[in-house]
């Protein structure tokens, strides 16, 4: 099974530290030839756009095929650590919060911005980078 919609906004951090995965609208899982829906949506109810919450933590390909698969969510992952680390969201950098295709050329193009007042090991930035096979 895959969430297909891994961001902030769909984690959450408990008093103990324990991290939950929520909304699983879009999650799917795959078997040999199929791919199904989780949770069946009501007609009418599935949007196959990111809306703006997880915009920022779709990958490239999304963009090119208007296909998900289970490797999109190592990229959100690596998204998300970036969003944490940076307290901003990935690709967003120079970008005016409504302008949606700077942010979606930014993600294929793969213009990920490191900010040099923003202190990050080379550890941290080495696993972002892998997830996202940037």
């Amino acid at each position: 099974m895959y969430h297909n919609r891994i961001c902030p906004a769909n984690l959450l951090v408990y008093s103990n530290l324990h991290l939950k995965v929520s909304n699983f609208k879009y999650a799917k899982f795959f078997g040999p030839n199929e791919f199904k829906n989780v949770i069946e949506s009501k007609k009418g109810d599935h949007v196959d756009f990111p809306d703006e919450n997880s915009l920022h933590y779709i990958a490239p390909e999304y963009f090119e095929e208007q296909k998900d698969s289970p490797a999109m969510d190592f990229w959100a992952l690596g998204c998300t650590i970036y969003r944490m680390l940076t307290g901003k969201k990935p690709f967003s950098e120079g970008v005016d919060r409504k302008d949606i295709t700077k942010v979606i050329n930014n993600i294929r193009s793969g213009n990920l911005f490191w900010d040099d007042n923003i202190e990050i090991s080379e550890e941290a930035k080495d696993i972002i980078e892998k997830l996202m096979m940037l």
